[in-house]
């Protein structure tokens, strides 16, 4: 079995075991809730942690199809600036969580571009996940577009460390 497979295995079965003590507590009332608040408690940590490792493992997976050089863009044409808007609207919630301010810079007039959209925001939000994680409460991360002629530079700044 596949360590990718092996994962999902985790995934289901804390799924399962949460539908389980869920019918549990519906069928026997609330003396089953005492017994079972550590159990689902335990059950969310697990399937929280299981969705987190399915989605690392997913992300090397990829990684690796990429370095290989068998994964196929999709080259469209899109909007760079909206694209970090997007990205960084993604990323709001956990740079509250962090108390990080989190802003989006734009130098330039057009930000048309040819390439894949779903790609470069994946590569946004990760840049930015890691600049919030590691920058301290009070700190600044701005996601920045950058009209360069020819070229565009997609950029990332933080106060952080390192």
């Amino acid at each position: 079995m596949r360590f990718k497979d092996q994962v999902v295995v985790v995934t289901g079965a804390a799924v399962g075991i949460g539908g389980a003590v869920a019918e549990m507590v519906a069928r026997e009332g609330t003396r089953v809730v005492a017994l079972d608040i550590d159990r689902d408690g335990l059950v969310d940590i697990v399937s929280v942690s299981s969705g987190r490792l399915l989605r690392l493992v997913n992300q090397i997976l990829e990684m690796s199809r990429l370095q290989a050089g068998i994964v196929e863009l999709e080259r469209t044409s899109l909007d760079l600036a909206e694209l970090v808007d997007r990205a960084v609207e993604e990323l709001h919630p956990l740079a509250a969580e962090a108390s990080v301010a989190l802003e989006c810079e734009r130098i330039g007039a057009s930000f048309t571009y040819c390439g894949d959209g779903e790609r470069l925001h994946q590569v946004l939000v990760n840049l930015g996940a890691n600049a919030i994680r590691f920058t301290q409460p009070g700190g600044r991360v701005v996601a920045r577009v950058i009209d360069a002629g020819p070229e565009f530079e997609l950029q990332m700044e933080d106060t952080g460390i390192g």
